[in-house]
């Protein structure tokens, strides 16, 4: 004889949700390409902006901002967030207050940097300049917020929280 037994029961799943970032942190993230510009003497690290300020969307979780190597710069790496000397990620002019960004990164194959970046309320609002600073073949090279003479381009390598 056949009886229908009712089972009933509680799982929980542990799971890592990828998400794919919007262009300005949409989904908790941003991802920003950089490039070489070996144009230029001296070359630069040139980070992919799309002609405009690198800007973060109020949310009130933490959204990582990564940098990628990539195209012509994709055989190169970011140099050590310690070094001493030229620091794979650093501040330019006034930093940000110390809740806004934190956990600042270097990927374990040294193609990106990554930053946790807190925009949750009107006191993590603003403008930030910073430099990237890697080793592509041997050679050393950074992102500016100068002219490059005598092409005079200028890259403002910057980060808004709006």
């Amino acid at each position: 004889m056949k009886k229908k037994v009712k089972i009933s029961m509680d799982i929980t799943i542990n799971a890592v949700i990828t998400t794919n970032p919007g262009p300005h942190g949409g989904d908790h993230g941003v991802t920003l390409d950089v490039t070489l510009n070996d144009e230029s003497k001296p070359p630069f690290l040139d980070i992919d902006d799309q002609d405009e300020t690198n800007w973060i969307e109020r949310h009130p979780d933490t959204q990582a901002v990564r940098w990628r190597l990539s195209g012509n710069a994709g055989r190169g790496t970011f140099n050590a967030i310690d070094d001493p000397k030229a620091p794979g990620f650093e501040w330019v002019g006034t930093p940000p207050p110390k809740e806004v960004f934190s956990h600042i990164r270097r990927s374990r194959n040294g193609r990106e940097i990554l930053v946790d970046d807190l925009n949750d309320g009107e006191t993590t609002v603003g403008l930030w300049y910073y430099r990237l600073n890697a080793m592509i073949e041997g050679m050393p090279v950074q992102s500016h917020k100068e002219a490059f003479p005598p092409s005079g381009v200028t890259t403002n390598a910057s980060i808004k929280n709006k």
